[in-house]
């Protein structure tokens, strides 16, 4: 923990005096409800001095006794390969319904947002839901999760697949080819939700 919270320090410094540019990587996903399209998904990766920017954005359009517009936007900053800050909203139809943002202060990450938690973790955090999609989490044992603001436990399954395990007793599944994420298997409330990567 301390090795991680040094190169979160020094790779501060280092981008206050010196900064490169490099090229970015994409990736998008069409998102399935029950194995109908409903929406997209756009995810993308930069990496600068060492450190490496996280986005992803997504429209998703159901019906839902009413039509329901879900439109969500998350954004990380790995410093030396570990978090270093992540911000993530969510809107329905319009409205804001998620606002969470976590940083790293130089002890613990905060939450500023948390009004029931501490909202601190002392752990650093290497994996999340997001970097997944550029690194595949061999040897991880848990990933933050930006909508429930927290470590979850990740299991290997065998054949490139991941297991998420979700605070509500329910699942989501990664699958990878050749290292890349081919796609994201999830419960959700409106149904059975899957990400599947655009060759």
């Amino acid at each position: 923990m301390m090795r991680c919270a040094l190169y979160i320090l020094f790779g501060m410094i280092l981008l206050s005096f010196h900064s490169t540019s490099g090229e970015k990587e994409i990736a998008n996903y069409i998102v399935y409800l029950d194995e109908k399209p409903v929406g997209k998904l756009m995810t993308s990766q930069y990496i600068d001095d060492g450190n490496t920017h996280y986005h992803l954005s997504s429209e998703v359009y159901v019906n839902y006794i009413v039509d329901v517009e879900i439109k969500e936007l998350i954004e990380e900053t790995f410093v030396q390969k570990c978090l270093n800050k992540s911000t993530h909203t969510r809107f329905i139809n319009g409205s804001l319904k998620e606002n969470n943002n976590l940083y790293w202060n130089g002890y613990e990450y905060i939450s500023p947002e948390s009004e029931t938690e501490p909202g601190s973790i002392k752990e650093i955090i290497t994996g999340t839901t997001l970097s997944v999609y550029f690194e595949e989490p061999k040897n991880k044992s848990q990933l933050y999760s930006q909508s429930k603001r927290k470590l979850l436990p990740l299991y290997y399954d065998g054949n490139n697949t991941y297991t998420l395990q979700l605070t509500d007793e329910k699942q989501t599944f990664f699958k990878y080819a050749s290292g890349k994420l081919i796609e994201v298997d999830s419960e959700s409330f409106w149904g059975r939700v899957k990400f599947k990567l655009v060759q």
